[in-house]
């Protein structure tokens, strides 16, 4: 995926948590900061369109249903929605692609409630998690990941 740190600033916004992004990962510092520990487990609506080559995930009934929430819920267990919403997708994925191995990388996974939930969810539904330990998940990472495939091309074919 990719600029899923976007969705976050956009979140982050439409919650009124940050009106202006001053610095980069500020919407998602932000929403991330209301989640709370415990809750009902609700996510979202979205929709999944596969074809053979991607899949493209449609946010616009997560964001109308957010834009309902607004009114009803809090700040907290929206956010805890949008981060289980999150989740589900990416297990939802793995299987629509039926892997075995998912690795969670990317700015989003220095959000450690969407690692720590990512990597039970998908434990929990038998895939195995890997996600970096010694390099930083965001861009600071990329060049190596990069780096790897071009050196061991073979490794990393489907």
């Amino acid at each position: 995926t990719t600029s899923v740190g976007r969705l976050f600033d956009g979140i982050a916004a439409l919650l009124n948590l940050v009106k202006t992004v001053s610095f980069e990962g500020q919407g998602a510092i932000a929403l991330a900061a209301q989640v709370m520990e415990s809750d009902n487990g609700q996510v979202y609506p979205y929709n999944l369109a596969v074809d053979a080559k991607k899949t493209i995930i449609d946010w616009r009934p997560m964001i109308r249903a957010i834009a309902e929430d607004l009114s009803t819920k809090t700040v907290a267990t929206i956010a805890q929605q949008f981060h289980h919403t999150l989740i589900e997708i990416i297990v939802a994925i793995a299987h629509q692609q039926q892997l075995k191995t998912v690795v969670l990388s990317g700015g989003c996974f220095q959000n450690r409630y969407l690692l720590d939930q990512g990597i039970r969810q998908l434990t929990q539904a038998g895939f195995t998690p890997c996600w970096p330990t010694q390099i930083p998940p965001n861009d600071g990472g990329l060049c190596l990941g990069q780096l790897l495939a071009k050196v061991q091309p073979r490794r990393y074919q489907a």
